[in-house]
């Protein structure tokens, strides 16, 4: 056999055996970052059937491969998503077009097993509405799986934690997600060094006040302590929460 094509042969070899090299490296990483992240909880979502509020969302593909199918949620148009039409959900599941407090009679009848939504509760003007609204749409003992922004990393560091009676009197007055009563604490203390997009505080302004249409607002600000009060608001059992970096990852359970 010519040297060149068995110089070919052997190039070809080493290549194939550097991509294998280079897959297996990428899959042992990303199963140590889940490992760190999701603790030893994956097993709770095997061949279980879910629904995300405001996804498709990256932080959730370990979910998504081990589940059995994910339907979604969405509001009809949003800056990160564009337009979004019903259809096909992530490969498995259904696209729905709701208010994420306002799920449809079909969405509460799936009783799915488990609800997630990440970065999604801080852009809800109502959110414990939003969970109660969750908590119906789940089967007994399922999980509702939230993630959200840790204030200090965000443009929101220099907000306090909303207090839970806000939360609640909200829910009391059943407040619409049109809701602009935290648009000044927003633009007095609103960090726009870490809001690019914003630009200045002329055009933030104009962007929030077109919130419903493009959801950008932050309504309110969380930590594990505010999220522990609303899951005993909701009636739910907290059995995982997990720090990292901008993430705060919390598990709530519905109880008996």
């Amino acid at each position: 056999m010519p040297y060149k094509i068995l110089e070919k042969i052997k190039n070809s070899a080493h290549k194939i055996l550097w991509l294998e090299r280079l897959v297996l490296n990428f899959k042992q990483k990303r199963n140590r970052r889940r490992k760190v992240f999701y603790g030893n909880i994956l097993g709770l979502f095997q061949n279980k059937n879910g629904l995300e509020i405001g996804g498709v969302s990256k932080i959730f593909n370990p979910i998504y491969d081990i589940s059995n199918s994910v339907d979604g949620v969405n509001h009809g148009e949003t800056i990160w998503q564009g337009t979004v039409v019903e259809g096909v959900y992530n490969k498995t599941g259904k696209q729905y077009i709701a208010e994420g407090t306002e799920l449809t009679p079909e969405l509460l009848h799936n009783k799915y097993d488990f609800i997630m939504a990440s970065h999604v509760l801080e852009h809800i003007a109502n959110p414990l509405k939003a969970i109660h609204i969750w908590k119906k749409s789940i089967v007994e003992f399922g999980l509702l799986v939230l993630i959200l922004p840790k204030k200090e990393l965000t443009f929101d560091h220099k907000r306090n934690i909303t207090p839970i009676c806000t939360l609640i009197e909200k829910y009391k007055s059943n407040i619409g997600e049109d809701d602009l009563s935290e648009l000044d604490e927003i633009l007095r203390l609103h960090d726009l060094s870490m809001d690019l997009a914003a630009e200045s505080k002329e055009k933030l302004l104009q962007r929030s006040l077109k919130n419903y249409e493009n959801r950008c607002l932050h309504h309110h600000v969380f930590d594990f302590k505010l999220l522990h009060k609303v899951a005993k608001e909701a009636k739910m059992k907290v059995i995982f929460e997990s720090l990292h970096g901008v993430d705060q990852f919390i598990i709530f359970q519905k109880t008996n």
